[in-house]
């Protein structure tokens, strides 16, 4: 792994990381296939995606690592030929029914309702086989409001599991990142990273953040470890997803992130927007309307283009879900486009029985789109 340092606004940075032959630009965000894909998401709306975070833990229970590795591993049975990050099972440690061992952790399947045992240094040959490009060593992840004595036990049994990972480790074609506990005690925060700073990591992740902190606490945690961790490696803060979240901690100098919630949300029929979301299968969403007027037109006009895309293709789906929309950019805006981009994918560059013509003056467009709305006075 490398990573290069391409610009900075303060703590803010912009990078590139190289792994396997495959640049990666920073920040970047990692959408969760926790089994080997993301439901109801196929590949082709992931052109722009750089990496994917698969889950270890139950890629171990089903269908197997080992079978995954006969396939040809994680990049094959995924059909992915970008890059894969697996999470070790710490967070599943937390979130599920689980008891502490000396040396290690004991699940419950939640498959099948049997009982195993995962250790550091089963997370790490798990991970070894799957062949993902970047592996997590194996956490102890706890409470972030538990008490300091708490912290401490935690960040000692996870230092002790990073120095069996990292003499485990053998896949010289995966990076190994460290992980930072140590609950919102910013002193016993620097403990952690240190710790993790001692043994080399190729990266290294905040654990223990996004599980129901207060933004301005999570911060305070982030800027004290930005500046103990090496600037030369990448950073990660793990399970936060949300649009505030994700644009307070770059402005804190995180590169890199992952989280359940944006795919979550789609599978249900909302949409992120800026700050928030709103639900499409809301009546006011499922109603085609004719009674535009002018105002609302040219609002329609000064809105960011990206963001009109993507309601449109929203809208567009709903009505026409196996159908091939032949409309361009210029006609999702006003309605009555006639152009011949060969750029777009909508446009009449694709098969059509329009007659392709050069491009109009907005008002052309709408006098003859809606004559009705407009008068000689106009």
């Amino acid at each position: 792994m490398a990573y290069k340092l391409i610009s900075n606004d303060k703590n803010a940075r912009a990078g590139l990381l190289s792994i396997n032959n495959i640049e990666v630009q920073t920040p970047t965000f990692m959408p969760v296939a926790t089994r080997g894909a993301i439901k109801s998401t196929p590949h082709q709306y992931l052109d722009k995606t750089s990496i994917l975070l698969a889950n270890a833990y139950h890629l171990h229970l089903r269908p197997g690592a080992q079978l995954i590795n006969d396939l040809g591993g994680l990049h094959k049975f995924m059909n992915w030929d970008k890059l894969i990050l697996t999470d070790s099972g710490g967070f599943q440690a937390w979130s599920l029914p689980t008891k502490l061992l000396n040396d290690g952790i004991e699940f419950k399947n939640v498959y099948d309702g049997s009982f195993f045992k995962m250790t550091p240094e089963e997370s790490i040959n798990t991970q070894n086989l799957l062949g993902s490009d970047i592996a997590m060593i194996f956490d102890y992840l706890i409470d972030y409001d538990r008490s300091d004595d708490d912290q401490m036990k935690a960040i000692e049994i996870t230092s002790q599991w990073a120095e069996k990972a990292k003499s485990v480790h053998k896949n010289n074609k995966q990076d190994l990142f460290g992980i930072v506990q140590g609950g919102l005690n910013l002193d016993l925060r620097e403990t952690s990273a240190k710790s993790m700073i001692e043994l080399d990591f190729d990266g290294y992740a905040i654990g223990g953040l996004a599980i129901g902190e207060t933004s301005t606490e999570r911060k305070k945690v982030v800027e004290h470890l930005n500046s103990i961790l090496p600037t030369d490696k990448p950073r990660y803060v793990m399970g936060l997803g949300d649009t505030v979240g994700l644009i307070d901690l770059i402005d804190s100098g995180v590169d890199m992130f992952d989280c359940v919630w944006p795919a979550r949300l789609a599978r249900h029929g909302k949409l992120i927007t800026r700050n928030s979301y709103i639900n499409i299968k809301n009546q006011k969403f499922t109603e085609i309307r004719f009674d535009w007027n002018v105002d609302e037109i040219l609002e329609i006009l000064n809105t960011p283009l990206i963001d009109l895309m993507w309601e449109a293709q929203i809208v567009h789906r709903k009505f026409n879900q196996y159908k091939v929309q032949l409309a361009s950019l210029y006609s999702v805006k006003t309605g009555g486009c006639e152009e011949d981009c060969s750029y777009c994918s909508q446009s009449i560059y694709s098969a059509s029985q329009i007659k392709s013509h050069p491009q109009f003056e907005v008002e052309a467009v709408l006098k003859r789109t809606y004559p009705h709305l407009y008068s000689d006075s106009l």
